[in-house]
């Protein structure tokens, strides 16, 4: 029982690899070297399908991963953008709230001196203009202040015109 004819062009006969019972083929009218050649075109066949049927999926994944990536970078770097535009904003705010902090304080300071020359009879008709000129002043610097911002952060360029005979384009 050592071998055995599969059909009339092959026989087959029992092997030991290391332990391993193999069953072994051979074909008494195909040489060697084409039979070997054969085995071989086989097997790589068998491989380079095996590699395309890994590779082809592995390739789509791996674009569909990148994509997934750009994707995220993308919508990182525009929450990027829109966290520095409200940080801007917080930076703009923080500024205007500390230019109006003083004069809002010297308003209410004149305000506390009007009441304070009532209480003590020095209120008159002079000390009462001063007072309103500074307060007006005052508002006017908080006024400017918001023109200042608002000029700062629009693109638009302003004419200006000078009681010469021409005009300037301020950015």
């Amino acid at each position: 029982d050592e071998y055995r004819w599969i059909d009339s062009n092959t026989v087959a006969f029992n092997m030991n690899f290391f332990g391993q019972k193999l069953l072994a083929l051979y074909q008494p009218e195909i040489s060697p070297n084409a039979l070997l050649l054969r085995r071989l075109i086989q097997f790589s066949s068998i491989i380079t399908l095996s590699l395309l049927l890994i590779i082809v999926p592995l390739v789509k994944i791996i674009r569909l991963n990148v994509q997934q990536i750009e994707e995220e970078k993308n919508k990182n770097k525009t929450m990027l953008i829109h966290q520095s535009k409200l940080d801007a904003m917080g930076d703009m705010i923080s500024a205007l709230a500390h230019q109006w902090r003083q004069p809002l304080n010297s308003i209410g300071l004149i305000m506390q001196d009007i009441v304070s020359a009532f209480n003590y009879g020095e209120l008159n008709k002079e000390y009462l203009k001063s007072s309103e000129k500074s307060i007006m002043n005052q508002l006017h610097f908080m006024s400017q202040t918001i023109d200042g911002f608002r000029n700062f952060f629009t693109n638009e360029p302003k004419l200006l015109f000078f009681s010469t005979s021409y005009s300037v384009l301020v950015f």
